[in-house]
């Protein structure tokens, strides 16, 4: 939030024509960042002044929600993990993310962002099935996604692989 008021601000402080018409915005969240990209594209008040335009959301290796992730690392029913989720300071939801940030954009009248969603091929922290189901969710929306596996990778290693840094 404070890098978007830094953005706006150095914007508008700049002679016109200088910076062009809009100022171009690339989110770009790692894992839990993912969750935290989608929550901030998802913020009407962010993007609703004319002189930012978020273009692109590249989540690499995303996760559902902090719930599904508890749920994940502790599976088994007899741990109380997974029953906390409510007493947690923030419930990162990026499915439901996804919805509030295609509506305000919608409203807004303007286009939503292209996300890329970058998988590790071998994402020891994050089930597959989190990227899958939310690129279900960005199709359901008419949002345009593209995602990209990178095999081999683990989960911090996306961008350490050449394949990684091609996508």
């Amino acid at each position: 939030i404070a890098a978007m008021a830094w953005i706006r601000e150095f914007h508008d402080s700049e002679p016109i024509g200088s910076l062009g018409e809009h100022a171009t915005i690339v989110l770009w969240g790692q894992s839990i960042g993912a969750s935290v990209a989608i929550s901030l594209a998802a913020k009407n008040h962010k993007f609703s002044q004319t002189n930012l335009s978020l273009n692109v959301l590249i989540l690499e290796t995303p996760f559902l929600s902090t719930r599904a992730m508890l749920e994940t690392l502790y599976p088994q029913k007899w741990l109380p993990y997974r029953y906390l989720w409510p007493f947690l300071w923030n419930h990162l939801d990026s499915w439901n993310a996804l919805g509030l940030m295609q509506r305000n954009f919608e409203k807004r009248g303007s286009k939503s962002p292209t996300i890329l969603i970058l998988q590790a091929g071998k994402d020891e922290l994050v089930p597959k099935e989190h990227g899958d189901t939310l690129q279900r969710r960005c199709l359901e929306l008419n949002l345009d996604v593209q995602k990209k596996i990178i095999s081999g990778s683990l989960n911090n290693e996306v961008m350490v692989s050449h394949d990684g840094r091609m996508a």
